[in-house]
């Protein structure tokens, strides 16, 4: 009998051990396609998203904070003449800044409203809760099988010259997370409060966003890397401090001034985290727009939630925290981008000389692509 006690004990022990092991990860997702903006490999992503709508057969639901591109609209119409059933969640008031100044929304939303496609606000329960916040999400759902996520808006500046992700996975493969997902459209187009559990894998903000995202940046043993538009949040700079402090090293990547030339609010934090020891470099090819966090190489949260917090307190946002071959395709791209990135002082120097107007700008090479 004490021979069975001690084995008893030997295996709860080993138990404990593994669920201590497992509890410091997160959940996470494996997803089949990561789409890199504004060309993945010689194809332009403009394209892959249509391919990707393109596929629906009776449903599509859809959450955009802004919708400007013309041909991502001519899609979606063209999905309702194939009687395909269209819904679109929209921000009515997006946050506009020197480099959001683009009107072809105007345009665009009676075409989308004459085809039969639904259109939903942002719902009254977050305007009533967060009243400064904005419908930021963006994902779109295909016929109740398939899932894409994009840090990318729906215009045609993302598409001509930003950096940006979209993943994608289908429901047989995640259940859990795409019933998350379409309970969240269903909820908000309907203008009802989530109350199921969501999976860890997924990110569902404002509610309890920045805490969740912390624990995702303290599963960190060796390495984060980070793609940042704004970059500003005093309790996650904090916790990157901590952080490097135990060793962890720490990269960011944003641009200068991406709202416009007269401020810059993420220069204070850059130089913070770059006086605690992280490397810290701006793009300037490209309108550096992405939300990515890559932690040790192995695993990556991707969304739309922005390291700030008018973001991370107010904004309807989704992030997924993903692991796979796709992070070793966003570890390739960051490092890419890293080497042709330039110093702090350097980058907000050229900016200012060149002021490039982000409305108007165009890469050369998306239009060499077939």
């Amino acid at each position: 009998m004490p021979q069975k006690i001690k084995c008893f004990q030997f295996i709860f022990w080993i138990l404990v051990s593994v669920f201590l092991c497992c509890s410091h990860a997160l959940a996470a997702i494996e997803p089949d396609r990561l789409i890199i903006y504004p060309e993945h490999e010689a194809q332009k992503a403009r394209d892959l998203i249509i391919q990707e709508i393109n596929q629906a057969k009776e449903h599509i639901q859809m959450s955009a904070y802004q919708m400007r591109d013309r041909e991502v609209a001519e899609a979606l119409i063209n999905c309702t003449q194939r009687k395909v059933k269209v819904e679109l969640i929209l921000e009515e008031n997006p946050y506009r800044h020197d480099f959001n100044q683009d009107n072809k929304q105007e345009e665009i939303l009676p075409k989308l409203i004459a085809a039969g496609i639904t259109i939903y606000g942002r719902p009254q329960y977050l305007k009533d809760a967060h009243p400064k916040g904005h419908y930021h999400a963006r994902y779109i759902i295909i016929d109740a099988k398939r899932f894409l996520l994009t840090t990318g808006n729906f215009d045609e500046c993302t598409f001509d010259h930003c950096t940006d992700f979209a993943l994608c996975f289908n429901k047989g493969d995640y259940p859990a997370e795409f019933e998350a997902i379409q309970t969240l459209f269903a909820k908000d187009a309907n203008n009802e409060p989530i109350s199921s559990p969501v999976p860890s894998s997924v990110i569902i903000g404002p509610d309890h966003q920045r805490e969740k995202i912390i624990a995702f940046l303290n599963t960190a043993e060796k390495s984060i890397r980070l793609y940042q538009q704004y970059f500003n949040d005093p309790a996650i700079s904090e916790t990157l401090a901590e952080l490097m402090k135990k060793g962890v090293k720490v990269e960011l990547l944003m641009m200068p001034y991406p709202s416009g030339y007269d401020k810059d609010p993420n220069i204070a934090a850059q130089d913070q985290l770059k006086k605690q020891g992280a490397d810290v470099r701006l793009i300037l090819d490209r309108y550096s727009h992405a939300r990515a966090i890559i932690v040790d190489d192995k695993s990556a949260l991707v969304g739309t939630a922005q390291l700030s917090p008018p973001s991370l307190e107010d904004n309807r946002e989704i992030s997924l925290i993903i692991e796979g071959p796709v992070v070793a395709q966003l570890v390739a791209q960051f490092q890419k981008d890293q080497t042709d990135a330039v110093s702090l002082e350097e980058g907000r120097r050229k900016a200012l000389e060149e002021r490039r107007d982000w409305n108007t700008f165009r890469l050369a090479a998306r239009d060499s692509l077939k």
